[in-house]
C-alpha cells in the first residue's frame, strides 16, 4: 500500500471515495484534497457513495453536480452548490 504522499493520480483509471467515517477525516487532509483535485482535472472518473461527497465538497468540485450522498449531508451538499437526487445511483 501507498500513502497520500506516494500516490499519483496519472497512475489511477478510477477515484473511489469510500462512505462511513473517514470522509469527515480525509476532507481535512489537504494533501488528499490535492489528489482529488489532480484526479478530476485528469477527466477520469470518480466515485463517491455514502458521506464519500463530503471529500468533494472540500475539495470544492461539487458545484453544479447531480449527486446522491448519504442524506444527512445533503444540505452540506446543496450549501455548496450540488444538487442532492435521493437515488441509489446518480451520474453527472
Amino acid at each position: 500500500s501507498y500513502s497520500i504522499d506516494e500516490v499519483r493520480a496519472d497512475n489511477y483509471a478510477l477515484l473511489y471515495l469510500p462512505g462511513g467515517k473517514a470522509p469527515s477525516e480525509l476532507q481535512e487532509n489537504e494533501n488528499v484534497l490535492n489528489f482529488v483535485k489532480a484526479f478530476a482535472q485528469s477527466g477520469k472518473p470518480i466515485a463517491a457513495i455514502c458521506h464519500g461527497p463530503q471529500v468533494l465538497i472540500s475539495a470544492g468540485l461539487v458545484q453544479g453536480k447531480q449527486m446522491a450522498c448519504w442524506p444527512e449531508i445533503s444540505e452540506e451538499l446543496e450549501e455548496a452548490g450540488g444538487k442532492f437526487v435521493d437515488e441509489a445511483l446518480v451520474e453527472d
